[in-house]
């Protein structure tokens, strides 16, 4: 019976600990204003792990910054900000790995960083502006950069 509620003990411990990690982490502010501008930033360890794939891992820089008022309320950024790194990753990684973004997605992985472990392989900008919106993708090894900036009406598809 002693040994049962030792598993037990052993296994519920993890649990709290990562449930108090999880609730220091939503204390945390996900938007800093600076400048009059709110910015997100923010370091993540990717991971892929695809069959018939060698095994994938690289840093990336997340990072964002829109007028800290009249152009997008905080909320709205962060959601924006959230879904279109997820969504360029998956996209950029999927159509270069030949694979649906099911696929994909079932073989992600990604750890939040509190720093940059060195230089990050690849950089993610998102700059919201009164008169739309632009996204940078840099890959730092190569020094490959790509940018897409479209209006607001190109953005909602108008």
């Amino acid at each position: 019976m002693r040994f049962q509620i030792a598993v037990a003990a052993l296994c519920i411990l993890p649990l709290q600990v990562v449930a108090q990690e999880a609730d220091s982490d939503l204390l945390e502010p996900m938007v800093e204003i600076q400048d009059g501008k709110m910015i997100i930033e923010s370091y993540t360890l990717d991971k892929i792990s695809l069959p018939g794939y060698d095994p994938m891992q690289f840093q990336v820089r997340h990072y964002a910054e829109a007028p800290a008022e009249g152009v997008i309320g905080r909320d709205n950024f962060v959601a924006l900000t959230t879904a279109l790194n997820l969504m360029l990753l998956q996209q950029s990684f999927a159509a270069a790995l030949n694979v649906p973004a099911s696929a994909f997605l079932d073989a992600y992985d990604i750890q939040d960083l509190d720093a940059p472990i060195g230089t990050p392989d690849l950089e993610l900008t998102l700059i919201v502006a009164a008169g739309g919106i632009q996204i940078e993708i840099k890959n730092t090894t190569t020094g490959e950069v790509s940018r897409m900036t479209q209006t607001w009406a190109e953005f909602r598809g108008e």
